[in-house]
Parts: structure tokens; C-alpha cells; sequence
């Protein structure tokens, strides 16, 4: 619709309009007229005559005039809209319902809209929900793991106070433990047997028979010229376990003009530097300050790896400290390796007031066990062999239980073994320590080399004895207070070996 249409149809809305106001007024008057006519007929006893028969008629004809007009007018109006009109209000009747669809439209999109928000809503809500769970539970994991690191520490803190008390019970419990141990350890030195047998052939493999024979005599003859002085408990007196061997490595000059109060002999295997380094940086330093001169070596036998050997002798060229017999280095010739220490002992240190004989996997409580020494050296003790005890131990004969710690009757016939010390650390004392290298010709050769020190003490009449400082199990070593501890087995890192010597000495160095 152009801008004529539009002006037309103003001109014909305005005209509408105007019709029915026109017609409103003259309704409006129509109904005065009535008013007045019924008031005229109410009063009609005042109001007589043809005067006011006259003005009611006068009064009819003007309302039918004004009706008719009122009728004419309207019918002009309708006649001039015509078509346009009643298109024009078809239109806006349209749009109309248009206007309303798309109001309804928009009042359901608003609705919708409005759902969705508080779906929205709904799920934001639910998500935080989601969230403040998920920390709820993360919380409450949290709180699960803090308990669960203080019941441990509460646990440690315990086993920490009992541990006095757990090391006493320890030692009650150990005893039967290392029975069962001593069977095992006894057997590294299973060669009783056989080395009888062998020995002539170990001696001199490349001489002839007649040399072996004679060199074999001249032995036997030397050893029981040594033999003389050595009380003979036994019904024999020969020799019956000759040490035919030689050093590869040897430090003959070690305790030369030297005041030595104590000589550790640390047995160790030929590849294990490592540990041999720990016990130099500790416990086993050497030291001549305050007349309680130490001294140390370390005892291995001979191994046939070239490598492993080279090293062994660049190391005993750094330190000096390696003695090396040429015995094979296995485990079941531990009691060679210990009459090996009892021989130089005897022969390149005898000077010494006591000897410590330990496994390279001992710790030693230096100080405490320096002290207790110098007691018995003010007490002029005699006859020593002292560490942890043994006795009523029995032999281990089912060969099918620890094959590797078997001991049959030929090997040892006695139904329990002497009382002995624990190898893995014992104090001999200066006036036995030739006597019992020297007695070890006479006793049958057993592999379990401390109850084979056993034997040679019963032999010489000595009685070992106990201390619960020489500990045959490990102890951690993470507190002060262990002044009770003289020595403990089991340590076989170095590094280990290491923090337990910086807290001992640091315990030291705290107030108490």
C-alpha cells in the first residue's frame, strides 16, 4: 500500500470515527428526549389540554427525525468505506492476529527460555554438588591417609620406647634362632672330611711324590715341636688338621714397634671392597692416640678372577692392611680364613693386649667397646674368648632340610656341640692367642668356623664368655642410648654403616 492508500485510509478511520461519536450524541440526546417525555406523561394532571397533546407529538417526530438522521448517517459511513474499509480492518485484524501468535510465540520462547535457564541452574547446582562431593571425598582420603601416617608414626613412636625392651626379648628369642643359624653357619666348613685326604695333594701339586712326602713329614715334625706346650685334652697327639698354606698378600711389619691395645681382623670376601671401605672410615680407623693404639687388616683368601685380584692388591697397596692366604675364598672355607687371623695374629702382632675378630657385615659401638676392654685390662683378665654364647647346640643332620648346613657323624660325632661364641665378632685376649692357632693342628677340621673355635677353646679348657652387647641380629641404629650395644650383625650396606657411626658419635657430642 503506497503513501496515498495509506492517507485514505486515515482519512476514512477519522470519518469512522467521527460517525460514531456523532451517533453517540445523538443517542445521548434521543435518550433526553425520552427523559423529558416521561416526565411530561408523569405530569400530565398539571399539564392539560392540546398544548400538551401538541408537544408530545412534536417531541415523537423529533426523536423519529433525529433516529432517521442518526440511521442515514450511518448508512453514508458504511456506504463510503466500501471495500477498503473492510479490507483495512480484515488487515489490521491480521496483523492483529499475527501481533497475538507472535506474542504467544515470544511468551513461549520467554517460557522456555526460563526453563532453560533454571535447568541451568539445576545442573550448575548440581555440578557444584558434584564438586563440593569430590572434595568431600578427596577431604575425607586425605583424612584416611593422615590417620593411617599417624597410627604408623604412633606405631614407630611405640616400637621405638619398647625397643630396650624388644632388643631384651630379642635376645632370648635369638638364642633358639641362632641354634638354628649355628647349624647353618657350621656348615661353610664342610671339608672334615676330605681335607685329610687332600692335603697332601694341596701342598706341593707339581712336586714328586718322594718331595710331597718329605715336605709332608718336615710339617707334621714342625707342628708338633709347636704342639709341646699345648695341653692335650684329647686321646690322640698328632696332627690331624696341618693349615699347609701360604700369604699372597701379607703386611708383616704392621704392629712393628708398636703399642697396640687392640687388633681388629675383619674376614672378608675379595670383592668386597665396599664394605672394607665403610669399616675404615668407621669403626675399624686406625688410631695411636692416648696409648690405646688400634690396628687393623682385613683377611681374605685367594680367588681366581684375575680382575678381582688386581684390585685386591692395588687396594693393599693404598692401604696396606690386606693379609691373603692361597686358599680358594668360598664360603665353607670360612674356618681356614679364621686360623689364617689367629696365625698372623699370632706371628705379626703379638703384641697386641686383645684381638677383635669380626665379619665385614659387623658394626662396632667403638667407644663403649674400648671402654669395656680397658675394664678388663685394669682387671688383668686372663684366658678371654667372649662374645654371644651358644651352647646345648645341636648338629644339623637331615640332609634334606638345609642340604648346605648338613652335618653328618663323620663330620661331627658328638650329639651337641661345645659351648662357642657367635663368629660374627669375639675378643680373644693376648695370653690365648698363640695356644689356640697352635691347639687348632690337633682338632678336627669342622667348616662351621666359630663353633670350630668352640672346640679349640674346649680343647685348651677355655670357657667362652657371654655379653648381650655382641648382638648376633641387626639393630637399627636411629636413636641414643645404645651404650649397651657392643657390636651387631647384619649391617651390609656402607652407607648404613656410615649413618650409624654419625649417630653414635652424635649422641656423643648431645648433652645427656
Amino acid at each position: 500500500m503506497g503513501r496515498n492508500g495509506r492517507a485514505v485510509s486515515a482519512i476514512l478511520l477519522l470519518s469512522v470515527v467521527g460517525a460514531v461519536l456523532h451517533i453517540y450524541l445523538m443517542q445521548k440526546r434521543v435518550r433526553n428526549l425520552e427523559h423529558r417525555f416521561s416526565q411530561l406523561q408523569t405530569d400530565g394532571d398539571e399539564i392539560a389540554g392540546k398544548k400538551t397533546v401538541l408537544e408530545a407529538t412534536r417531541l415523537k417526530r423529533e426523536q423519529t427525525r433525529l433516529v432517521q438522521k442518526s440511521y442515514r448517517v450511518t448508512g453514508k459511513v458504511q456506504h463510503r468505506r466500501g471495500p477498503l474499509v473492510e479490507h483495512e480492518l480484515r488487515t489490521a485484524n491480521s496483523k492483529e492476529d499475527k501481533l497475538r501468535t507472535a506474542n504467544s510465540k515470544e511468551d513461549k520462547l520467554r517460557t522456555a527460555n526460563s526453563k532453560e535457564d533454571k535447568l541451568r541452574t539445576a545442573n550448575s547446582k548440581e555440578d557444584k554438588l558434584r564438586t563440593a562431593n569430590s572434595k568431600e571425598d578427596k577431604l575425607r582420603t586425605a583424612n584416611s591417609k593422615e590417620d593411617k601416617l599417624r597410627t604408623a608414626k604412633s606405631k614407630e613412636d611405640k616400637l621405638r620406647t619398647a625397643n630396650s625392651k624388644e632388643d631384651k626379648l630379642r635376645t632370648a628369642k635369638s638364642i633358639e634362632h641362632e641354634q638354628r643359624i649355628a647349624g647353618s653357619i657350621e656348615h661353610e666348613h664342610r671339608m672334615a672330611g676330605s681335607i685329610e685326604s687332600k692335603l697332601g695333594q694341596d701342598v706341593i701339586q707339581t712336586a714328586s711324590e718322594d718331595t710331597q712326602r718329605d715336605d709332608y713329614n718336615k710339617l707334621v715334625e714342625k707342628v708338633l715341636l709347636r704342639l709341646k706346650t699345648v695341653p692335650d685334652k684329647g686321646p690322640g697327639t698328632g696332627v690331624v688338621n696341618p693349615h699347609p698354606y701360604s700369604f699372597v698378600i701379607n703386611n708383616p711389619g704392621k704392629c712393628e714397634n708398636q703399642d697396640v691395645f687392640l687388633l681388629i681382623v675383619v674376614t672378608s670376601l675379595v670383592e668386597n671392597m665396599r664394605q672394607r671401605n665403610g669399616i675404615r672410615q668407621t669403626w675399624g680407623k686406625e688410631s695411636s692416640t692416648g696409648g690405646v693404639g688400634i690396628k687393623t687388616v682385613f683377611a681374605t683368601g685367594k680367588t681366581s678372577d684375575v680382575a678381582k685380584q688386581t684390585a685386591l692388591e692395588e687396594e693393599n697397596r693404598i692401604y696396606k692392611d690386606i693379609i691373603q692366604e692361597d686358599f680358594d675364598d668360598t664360603h665353607r672355607n670360612a674356618t681356614l680364613k679364621t686360623i689364617m687371623c689367629l696365625r698372623w695374629a699370632s706371628q705379626f702382632c703379638a703384641n697386641a693386649e686383645f684381638v677383635l675378630k669380626a665379619t665385614d657385615n659387623t658394626f662396632v659401638n667403638r667407644i663403649p667397646f674400648m671402654n669395656y676392654l680397658q675394664g678388663l685390662q685394669n682387671r688383668n683378665i686372663k684366658g678371654l674368648l667372649m662374645g654371644y654364647t651358644y651352647s646345648g647346640t645341636k648338629p644339623l643332620r637331615d640332609p634334606f632340610f638345609i642340604p648346605k648346613w648338613y652335618v653328618s657323624e663323620d663330620d661331627f660325632p658328638r650329639d651337641v656341640y661345645p659351648r662357642y661364641a657367635a663368629g660374627f665378632a669375639f675378643v680373644i685376649s693376648n695370653d690365648i692367642l698363640r695356644p689356640l692357632y697352635e691347639v687348632s693342628f690337633k682338632v678336627k677340621y669342622l667348616f662351621i668356623e666359630d663353633v670350630y673355635v668352640g672346640l679349640c677353646a674346649e680343647k685348651l679348657g677355655i670357657d667362652p664368655t657371654h655379653h648381650d652387647g655382641f648382638y648376633p641380629i641387626f639393630v637399627d641404629v636411629n636413636y641414643c642410648g645404645l651404650d649397651w650395644l657392643l657390636a651387631s650383625h647384619g649391617v651390609t650396606e656402607p652407607e648404613l654403616m656410615t649413618k650409624f657411626w654419625l649417630i653414635i658419635n652424635a649422641c656423643r657430642r648431645v648433652p645427656q
